[in-house]
């Protein structure tokens, strides 16, 4: 492929993940909203990853490839309103694990990740099945491309993960 058709393409795919990224978080961040004021779609990410086992922020910044600053008064907020606690590591003084507390496992088992109202829920339906499953390869290849040996790690992919579709009518997670 000639430069010339490289740059239209990668203008055209930055232009649509660009415009993809923003209206899926913004349908997300209204939902999240209406069932949880105040609580952004970082510090529900930051719950979900919690959730998986004690993390430390440094730890978290790692894994949502997020400078650990950003992630400090998401953390703060989640830890004034009650939604987790920074622990103490008796290994390691230095060390603060997050934990989840009730409040926040309660907010994590009410507000689901995926919901059949989401607008990209019904767009995957849309599209179809075998589409959707191409265009999850490819998107997989270009992240992986784009930060060799920095793809999601499992705990990661686990957090985003959900147990039981939505079209079940059983939107349990992990």
């Amino acid at each position: 492929m000639s430069d010339k058709g490289s740059a239209s393409l990668v203008a055209e795919i930055r232009f649509l993940t660009g415009a993809i990224s923003k209206r899926v978080s913004r349908a997300f961040e209204q939902r999240l909203a209406s069932q949880y004021p105040g609580v952004s779609g970082l510090q529900y990410g930051i719950l979900r990853l919690v959730r998986l086992g004690d993390r430390t922020i440094s730890e978290i910044s790692g894994k949502m490839m997020l400078a650990p600053a950003t992630l400090v008064p998401a953390v703060d907020k989640l830890e004034k309103e009650g939604l987790l606690i920074r622990g103490k590591d008796p290994q390691d003084r230095r060390r603060n694990p997050l934990r989840l507390t009730d409040k926040g496992l309660k907010l994590l088992s009410e507000v689901s990740f995926v919901s059949p109202d989401d607008p990209l829920f019904h767009a995957i339906q849309a599209i179809g099945e075998e589409s959707a499953q191409t265009l999850d390869e490819l998107l997989q290849r270009l992240l992986s491309a784009l930060s060799p040996g920095d793809e999601p790690t499992p705990d990661l992919l686990s957090a985003l993960s959900v147990e039981h579709s939505p079209l079940s009518g059983d939107s349990a997670e992990r």
